[in-house]
């Protein structure tokens, strides 16, 4: 973040500015009804061009001379885990499935190597900012599918997905904006604009919690808890006369508490007759409609676990020991690249009828169990590097406020 170039130039270039812009456009909003992947497979695609662009851009820059030639901690890390990728396409029972996730990390690395390496201040505010508008439309959509009033027609297998085709993602993407939404919030004077951010917040609030995404909701909180309290100790603001007023103003207090509000209000609505009588693949289930009852079947999967029952937490529980299961088969290489769903079937009785479930539910035991120990190291390694580059940028003035975003949206 900080290894940028000139970070106080007033002039961002254009085509970078434009190219990233692209991405941060075109991915949440890309879908078609002509491919299997209604949701998905256009986003790719239009991350693959986005990068295309960026990295034009990259290049152009590099030519005169306006990039950085120091990297950052998070370097090694990810040119280890795109080489993994590639090695592991080899051994890929699907190779277009396994291609496409290979030039999706592709697109990624390129997209990181441009803005770490060309990017000024200007341009990450002008980002930040876009990406908190893409954020509240995309909040605004969802929000409008849950209460039946519009969007409905979108390619989904779950409501409300927004732009996104499943709660689940919608709900990623979601918690991801949050901090930068706060940080704008934050960092707005009084007027429209900090009227704006505040909408933005809530929105985005009111449509994660409509989703309904339990790990989300676990996921957020722990971040927001883990990025505070490392910013607060850092900042040894904990115990200082007044330093609760200095971290929130009282007039920022008052704002969040009135989103807090709104988004308590509008929390427990049940999803509209229209919505549930959309065709999905994954409907939501009816303890989950609501959200005090939400917050219970979280309670009570926590307390099923210890029985051992593989349908605890809608099956994710048998979904995690068949991941355990081919992480003691396949320690180190893991079972391959996008062969987790191909290799289920032969621990486990599919519990969906015919269907197989694609992915575990859990990330990392998804990564550690088709790309084994040097896979899930590398990965792992992102995240954690990233949180540490993140909270050392905390410290300086110049970044304070972006990077704490970034630290919640890691963590």
């Amino acid at each position: 973040m900080s290894n940028a170039i000139d970070t106080a130039d007033p002039s961002p270039d254009k085509a970078l500015l434009l190219s990233v812009s692209f991405l941060l456009v075109a991915v949440p909003f890309a879908y078609s009804r002509q491919v299997f992947d209604s949701g998905l497979t256009p986003k790719l695609l239009a991350l693959m061009v986005g990068a295309l662009l960026v990295s034009l851009s990259w290049l152009r820059l590099a030519l005169q001379g306006r990039t950085s030639t120091q990297g950052t901690i998070m370097d090694v890390p990810m040119f280890l885990y795109i080489l993994i990728l590639v090695l592991q396409w080899t051994r890929a029972y699907d190779v277009y499935q396994a291609s496409l996730e290979v030039a999706k990390m592709v697109a990624l690395g390129i997209t990181y190597l441009a803005v770490t390496r060309c990017s000024t201040e200007a341009h990450r505010r002008f980002w930040v900012s876009l990406l908190v508008v893409i954020g509240f439309l995309v909040g605004m959509i969802g929000i409008l599918q849950y209460l039946g009033i519009g969007f409905l027609s979108l390619p989904t297998a779950g409501l409300p997905s927004s732009t996104f085709a499943y709660r689940n993602t919608a709900a990623m993407f979601t918690i991801v904006v949050i901090p930068f939404a706060f940080l704008r919030l934050m960092q707005s004077k009084a007027g429209p604009g900090e009227k704006f951010w505040a909408l933005a917040l809530t929105t985005l609030f009111i449509f994660l919690a409509y989703t309904r995404t339990r790990g989300a909701w676990v996921g957020f909180l722990a971040s927001v808890i883990i990025a505070s309290a490392l910013f607060c100790v850092r900042h040894r603001t904990f115990g200082r006369p007044g330093h609760l007023k200095q971290v929130l103003p009282p007039r920022k207090a008052a704002i969040l508490a009135l989103v807090v509000l709104v988004t308590a209000v509008a929390s427990p609505f049940t999803p509209s007759v229209e919505t549930v009588a959309v065709p999905q693949v994954s409907r939501m289930p009816e303890a989950k409609k609501s959200t005090v009852p939400t917050l219970q079947t979280i309670v009570s999967t926590v307390k099923e676990i210890p029985t051992g029952d593989i349908a605890v937490g809608e099956g994710r529980y048998g979904f995690w020991k068949v991941s355990a299961w081919m992480i003691r088969d396949h320690p180190w290489i893991g079972v391959g690249l996008t062969n987790w769903e191909k290799e289920y079937p032969k621990y486990l009785e599919v519990l969906w009828g015919n269907k197989v479930p694609r992915r575990p539910h859990n990330d990392y035991l998804w990564v550690a169990a088709e790309l084994g120990i040097f896979g899930i190291f590398a990965y792992l390694s992102i995240f954690v590097l990233a949180t540490v580059a993140a909270y050392r940028a905390a410290t300086t003035r110049i970044h304070s406020g972006l990077a704490s975003a970034a630290l919640a949206g890691v963590a």
